[in-house]
Formats: C-alpha cells, sequence, structure tokens
C-alpha cells in the first residue's frame, strides 16, 4: 500500500497511506483521509499525503503531549543541573501535563499553546495571572521537548515554533551605589564577621551566588591573591548539591590585598575554632560553611535570607544580593576593563554576553576614552 490506496463510500471517498511503523508503540500507522469530491480529488490528498510521508511531515506518532514530556524529561534531565531538573518537571507537573497532556501530538496546533499562554496571563480559577516572563519559561520547556519529538520523528515539524509566547522585556541591570555598597558590607562587619566575608568576596569577584558559596580553601592560592572558580552550590530536591559552573568552565580570578588580607584572617578564625572542637578542617573545606571542620557549604537559599534581612534593615529594599554581580561589571566597564576580562571576572562565555548586558554602560567608558585621546592629541 506504498501508493495509497482509496476506497467509494456512500458518495465519499476514503484516502488510506501507509506511513511505517509508530516510533513510541512499533505498530503499523495508516493515516486516513475522508474526501468528499470527485476522484480526482481523492488521487490529489493521496499524493500529498505521499508527499508527507517521505518527508516526515505526515507522520505523526500516536503519544500524547504528555508522553513525550515524560521521555523528553528522561532522556535529557541527567546532563542538567538539579535546580534545572527541578524547576522543569514542575513546570511539566504543574502546568503543561495538566492543560495539554492528554492531546495526541499529532493534533497539538500552536493555537493550543498560545490558548494556555493566555489563559496563564489572564489568570484562573484559584490561580493568579502570571507574568510575560514566567510565561515564556513555560513555552521554552515546551518548545524544548517538541523540538526533541522531531528530531525523533514522532511528529514532522514543531508546533511551539510558530506559537507567540508573551515577549520578554530584559530588566536594565540596577546596581547598588558605592555609597550603599559601603553601608551593606560595614554592617555585613558589624553582624557577622563570616557573613562580611561572603558580602565582600560577592562584591569582589563577580561571582554567582552558588558559585562563591562553592568555593574551598584548596580553590585559593596560598596568599590568597588568586580563586579558581571551578563549580558552584545550588538546591536539588531540598538538598545542597554541588555542580559544575553555569558555563561549564573553570576560571582564576585575581582578589585585591584587603580582601586577600581578610581571608587570611578567616582561615586563622576556622582554625581556631576547629581546634577549640577537638578536629581539623577537611582537605576540601569549604571557605563558607557552618560545619566547625568546612565539609559542607553554605544553602544557597540561607546566604540569600540573610542577605535580604540586611538590606532590609538598612532601607535598601531595592538591592539583591544577584546585583553586587551587577556592580562589579558596570564599575569594571565604567572604568575601562575590557570587556574580555570583564567576562572571565563574571564567568560569561564570552564578551559579547558581557556587553550584551551592560552595553548601556559603554557610553561612560567610552566619553573618558574620547576626553583621554583629545587629551593626548592636544598635548594635555
Amino acid at each position: 500500500m506504498s501508493s495509497g490506496h482509496i476506497v467509494e463510500r456512500n458518495g465519499s471517498f476514503r484516502v488510506m497511506v501507509y506511513a511505517g511503523r509508530d516510533p513510541v508503540t512499533g505498530s503499523k500507522r495508516q493515516i486516513t483521509r475522508t474526501v468528499r469530491g470527485s476522484r480526482k480529488d481523492a488521487e490529489r490528498v493521496r499524493n500529498q499525503l505521499l508527499v508527507q510521508v517521505q518527508n516526515g511531515t505526515a507522520s505523526p506518532s500516536s503519544a500524547t503531549f504528555g508522553e513525550l514530556l515524560d521521555a523528553w524529561y528522561d532522556a535529557v534531565s541527567p546532563d542538567w543541573s538539579p535546580r534545572t531538573a527541578v524547576e522543569h518537571r514542575r513546570i511539566i507537573d504543574s502546568v503543561l501535563d495538566p492543560a495539554l497532556g492528554k492531546k495526541k501530538l499529532a493534533n497539538l496546533r500552536a493555537s493550543d499553546l498560545d490558548a494556555l499562554y493566555g489563559s496563564l496571563r489572564a489568570g484562573a480559577g484559584d490561580r493568579k495571572p502570571l507574568s510575560p516572563a514566567t510565561v515564556r519559561k513555560f513555552h521554552t520547556v515546551a518548545r524544548a521537548a517538541l523540538q526533541q519529538a522531531v528530531r525523533w520523528e514522532w511528529i514532522g515539524s514543531n508546533p511551539a515554533a510558530n506559537a507567540s509566547p508573551p515577549k520578554g522585556r530584559r530588566k536594565e541591570p540596577k546596581p547598588p551605589t558605592p555609597e550603599d555598597l559601603a553601608r551593606l558590607l560595614k554592617a555585613a562587619e558589624e553582624q557577622d564577621p563570616d557573613f562580611y566575608v561572603f558580602v565582600r568576596l560577592a562584591a569582589v569577584l563577580g561571582a554567582r551566588r552558588g558559585e562563591v558559596l562553592g568555593i574551598r580553601w584548596a580553590d585559593l592560592t596560598s596568599d590568597h591573591h588568586s580563586v579558581e572558580i571551578n563549580s558552584s552550590v545550588v538546591i536539588g530536591d531540598g538538598q545542597v548539591v554541588r555542580k559544575e559552573t553555569k558555563t561549564d568552565r573553570v576560571r582564576r580570578v585575581a582578589i585585591d590585598d584587603a580582601t586577600a588580607a581578610l581571608l587570611d584572617q578567616h582561615r586563622e578564625r576556622w582554625e581556631d575554632r576547629a581546634r577549640e572542637g577537638g578536629t581539623e578542617l577537611v582537605d576540601d573545606a569549604y571557605v563558607l560553611s557552618y560545619e566547625i571542620d568546612g565539609s559542607l557549604p553554605w544553602r544557597p537559599d540561607s546566604a540569600t535570607r540573610r542577605f535580604t534581612k540586611l538590606r532590609d534593615k538598612l532601607g535598601l529594599d531595592d538591592v539583591r544580593l544577584h546585583d553586587l554581580r551587577h556592580y562589579v561589571a558596570t564599575r569594571l566597564i565604567a572604568n575601562g576593563v575590557d570587556p574580555r576580562t570583564v567576562a572571565n571576572r563574571l564567568g560569561h562565555a564570552s564578551p559579547s554576553t558581557t556587553l550584551s548586558i551592560y552595553s548601556h554602560f559603554v557610553p561612560e567608558a567610552d566619553r573618558d576614552a574620547a576626553d583621554l585621546l583629545g587629551g593626548l592629541i592636544d598635548g594635555e
């Protein structure tokens, strides 16, 4: 039946075309269409189906969207960070599967996805309206799963590619002022010397929260003037997990004299605590730990709560922990540090990423460059 089959029934024509075996069930697949018209019309439909079967666009799997989501998750989640795996599972279980899980992949359309996105933005029942950025996260998961279905040849094309998720607007970085940062550092130092080390490192290294918490003493040079950032601490299934950095890259970052001296004091303090407790620091001890031997890192959520409590006490409600990273980037760019150096400090994959995020801070540095060049030309 490779050439298709046409059967006339009660004034209409039933067109049947063999489409190979279902990649999910292994059973034979047959695509059927009912044509109300002439035999020539039926032959035209048959020929169209044969072409579609040949290029894969008319060979839908019998699987549902929910079955795809589970199969896709099982196949690719082992390569994700624990945090990403938990978040994607939540999106699948709480939104995508309940809304569209029972729908056959063959019948899933871009309009179905757009209807879901619209309902999420509007809110329904006890669900509050969601922001465009949040809805786009759901679209990202749906599109990735459906693209995998295309690669597996479960479907011929990705319906999410033609969907219209809400446009996300990147928020402009709002780094704290030097004065606000000074207040934060002073308050942290007065509150707890260990917490002060955390805030100081975040404000000096420009590293992500988990990367700062993942630093071990073994990652620092003996004089504490340089650190290798090679991992990150995240929460996975409620537990603290150590993983690779966001870009899977290891980078070395220099540390200023004052921060190095602070780390010297911090190390001595921890060694004294360990001795008083009848133990010593383990070989891979974390710089920031609640364990007397440094064997476990701080929890990222705990570090954020402490920072939030501190900034609220100071009336700096708009300053987030992540904004210390923005502070590092913007200050370096504004002072003429080349983007490649800034990108390495932040752990960006390339300088272009750095510039795309902080491009609006470049004009300030460019103005300084213009003044410098003008002064050189005029002999000033």
